[in-house]
């Protein structure tokens, strides 16, 4: 219609049913545009600093990931289909000689004109410019308050991503937005000339934006090893990927070789989910293998791997010189208390993990202790999650007495273990001491 338009001067074909459809899918797709991209700023916080919490469940799914992009996709053509095609309140009257037919009726209704304004277009112009300011803030205050020397290199391609995208939104709709605003508030004539023209202004948002693939999800497909070289092979050489979700996919311990070749040298993959994937300890060596090589890889999930004492032992090599993983998660497979030793060992030596579960893994008291002993003098682990370990009242113990000298560790789960409640109270009382001095 718009080049229609400048093209003819009059709108072109000059019909009602053309402007109310046309109106209706405008309003619609540019609404859509800003929800999208206002939940994807969101979604992003949630993916880099509770991707473990959000996103490991189905229900969790579709309540931070599927009912909001749902929602962003279904409410703008239903709120225009009830206002500019039902039209109850009002008669539309379209000016054939006015770019996009001139406004629909609604518009002349103070109320419903300001809450569509408010509600479709200043809301997510603010939450997509808050969120991508606040992502980078978060960033950088998080690697500084590890008193390490933040990695530019590293950092600098999702930087630059978020600051074009905050820029271009800032820089093509806040002109509208302001003069909306001042016009609705103050000064209804304010800038009526350049009107028309700023309302184009936001066409050119789509054409600018970098278009990357940056997230992959492949859930419970069952793909198996030829079926994951096969991805990694069209994934070989892309330079954009930062999360790589594989799930129940029986990869096994070939698939986990064909990985750990792929990433060796990767600069981009930060997270890296391999639940239920049966790669045992062949599999994990060869994703310690990876871990020796890879500098960036931030988020590790090997849970229900079968993973014993040998897979333990060869994870805890690499992470003795590991500088980069911050967050691992063996639960539910076998180590036992010898590789709990293992691990424990290789935090005596790693400054960068501050995140380890290690639920159903049958350490017992003896693997309780060896963590005790490691993290006496540990300052980076700050969560070390022991739910259902058949630790009992002596293991709970060692880890009790550790935290009267360790300052750090201020998320520690002994849930579902045979520990009395007056130690589990103790214990308790102590992590709660170490959450203000940790935020201090």
């Amino acid at each position: 219609m718009p080049m229609s338009y400048y093209y003819l001067n009059y709108i072109w074909p000059s019909t009602n049913a053309y402007c109310v459809w046309w109106t209706w899918c405008e309003f619609s797709l540019s609404t859509i545009g800003l929800y999208l991209m206002a939940w994807i700023s969101i979604e992003r916080h949630l993916l880099i600093f509770h991707e473990h919490t959000i996103f490991q469940g189905r229900w969790k799914k579709w309540i931070f990931h599927f009912i909001p992009i749902a929602f962003s996709l279904m409410w703008a053509p239903l709120f225009f289909l009830f206002l500019v095609v039902i039209h109850p309140f009002c008669t539309n009257i379209w000016i054939f000689n006015l770019p996009l037919c001139g406004f629909p009726c609604y518009a002349e209704n103070k109320i419903l004109h300001k809450f569509d304004f408010i509600f479709n277009i200043l809301f997510p112009i603010l939450i997509i410019m808050l969120a991508n300011v606040t992502l980078i803030i978060r960033v950088l205050h998080q690697k500084m308050s590890r008193q390490r020397v933040i990695n530019w290199r590293r950092h600098l391609k999702m930087l630059l991503q978020l600051w074009i995208v905050s820029s271009l939104y800032m820089g093509f709709w806040l002109p509208l937005v302001i003069t909306l605003l001042i016009e609705m508030t103050t000064q209804p004539l304010f800038m009526i000339n350049q009107l028309e023209t700023m309302q184009f202004a936001p066409y050119f948002v789509p054409l600018f934006l970098p278009m990357a693939l940056t997230t992959l999800y492949v859930d419970y497909n069952k793909i198996a090893e030829k079926g994951v070289q096969h991805l990694f092979d069209s994934i070989r050489n892309n330079s954009t990927l930062t999360a790589l979700h594989l799930p129940n996919n029986e990869i096994g311990q070939k698939g986990a070789q064909h990985l750990a070749d792929l990433l060796k040298n990767n600069t981009t993959l930060t997270t890296l989910d391999l639940y239920y994937n049966q790669i045992g300890d062949k599999g994990a060596q060869h994703v310690a293998d990876l871990l020796k090589n890879n500098t960036t890889l931030i988020t590790l999930h090997l849970e229900y791997n079968y993973i014993g004492e040998e897979g333990a032992q060869h994870l805890a090599g690499s992470l003795r010189n590991n500088i980069t993983l911050t967050k691992l998660d063996l639960g539910l497979n076998q180590i036992g208390e010898k590789g709990a030793q293992y691990l424990a060992d290789a935090l005596r030596n790693n400054t960068a993990l501050t995140t380890l579960y290690l639920d159903c893994n049958q350490i017992e008291d003896k693997g309780a202790q060896h963590f005790a002993d490691s993290l006496r003098n540990n300052t980076t682990l700050t969560t070390l999650q022991l739910v259902c370990n058949n630790i009992g009242e002596k293991g709970a113990q060692y880890l009790a007495d550790l935290l009267r000298n360790n300052t750090t560790l201020t998320r520690l789960d002994l849930g579902h273990n045979q520990i009395e409640g007056n130690i589990l109270d103790g214990v308790n009382e102590l992590i709660q001491r170490n959450e203000p001095l940790a935020k201090s």
